[in-house]
């Protein structure tokens, strides 16, 4: 799967702008299932020790102030000048050269390019507008995050330690990763119009600290797409372990009938599971498939809240949160859904708004 996000990062380059079931030892809890991928990862990846204390972070913010000048001002070149939109595109269609094996020419590039501008918060022509620079809100979260990404796309490009395999590596690491962030809110108000906020950013990498618009955004997109198949084949894989003990059942002749309905849990419910001294109830059925779907899936017990409808020895939909992502606007987090056999597309990631939401689009 780490494979197939490369080439989603690679296809996310293009539209990013502003804006296992065999059996195992059961785990106790959630907390035992933890991994250290980072550690594992060809990426140098630092802490965050980036801060507002650095010689460069007032001259960033000064150039914060230039960009939302230009904003205001509907001065569309300015605007990707100070944010290095250019070589950014450049970098971008380098990786999709190299991931695709295809030569990029100068007019893919162009392209590209007016792709990317045509999607930023600035009106050619447009009337010019008061503007206000918000306080930065230091964002470590989004830099954890970046380091997360760049692990997994490392780890997805293992065994391409060719010259082009790490040249790929490079512009994946120029484009999303760094060890700083703070998120800056950018107030606008047109004449006879209302206010309007739009959020930029200033990240901290090899350069320094400077102002982005779209590399953060770019990022998220990818974290996103990766946190939305992890928890895709997390539910695929807890419905296929409830199915496997329910075979177990059928093979005792026991009336799978009597557990059709619809359950809500969650992972520390699967992980608590005790095994029932029978399964002629319909209580005790449930209490079989909660202790042994485990075996068959030990990270069934790292999910937040699990919903799931049986039906005649089936199970017809399940929905699940599994795994978080921080806002990118604001200092929270929010949970990632997953679903099966219907898998949560990025649209319907986007528009829910509650875990019923995915699970009733669940079934096929």
């Amino acid at each position: 799967m780490r494979k197939q996000l490369i080439c989603i990062a690679a296809a996310l380059l293009l539209t990013g702008s502003v804006s296992g079931c065999g059996k195992s030892s059961k785990p106790e809890s959630a907390a035992e299932q933890t991994t250290d991928s980072a550690a594992e990862s060809t990426v140098p990846i630092r802490a965050v020790t980036a801060s507002a204390d650095d010689a460069d972070f007032s001259d960033a913010l000064a150039e914060m102030d230039a960009v939302a000048a230009a904003m205001a001002a509907n001065d569309g070149e300015k605007f990707v000048e100070l944010l290095g939109v250019r070589h950014i595109v450049d970098v971008q269609m380098d990786v999709q050269e190299l991931s695709s094996g295809r030569t990029v020419t100068s007019d893919d590039r162009d392209r590209a390019y007016e792709q990317i501008t045509a999607s930023l918060p600035v009106e050619p022509g447009g009337n010019s507008a008061e503007y206000s620079v918000g306080e930065p809100e230091e964002r470590n979260d989004l830099s954890i995050l970046s380091a997360a990404v760049m692990s997994d796309i490392s780890d997805g490009l293992r065994g391409r330690e060719d010259a082009d395999g790490q040249k790929l590596l490079d512009c994946m690491r120029e484009l999303f990763w760094f060890d700083g962030a703070y998120s800056i809110p950018i107030t606008l108000k047109s004449p006879g119009a209302s206010e309007h906020t739009v959020c930029l950013y200033l990240l901290h990498d090899d350069a320094g600290w400077h102002p982005d618009g779209t590399r953060l955004p770019m990022m998220y997109g990818y974290a996103t797409k990766m946190r939305l198949a992890e928890a895709n084949e997390a539910a695929k894989t807890l419905r296929y372990a409830l199915i496997s003990a329910m075979t177990d059942l059928n093979a005792e002749d026991q009336d799978l009938t009597l557990l059709n309905g619809e359950y809500c849990f969650s992972g520390d419910d699967f992980a608590n599971a005790q095994a029932p001294d029978s399964h002629e109830t319909a209580d005790d059925m449930l209490a079989y498939l909660m202790y042994e779907a485990p075996f068959y899936y030990k990270d069934a017990v790292r999910a937040g809240k699990v919903m799931f409808r049986i039906k005649d020895g089936d199970v017809t939909a399940l929905a699940l949160e599994y795994g978080e992502l921080p806002d990118r606007e604001e200092m929270r987090t929010y949970p990632v859904y997953g679903s099966a056999p219907e898998a949560v597309s990025s649209d319907a990631f986007r528009s829910a708004s509650s875990l019923e939401d995915i699970f009733e689009s669940a079934e096929q």
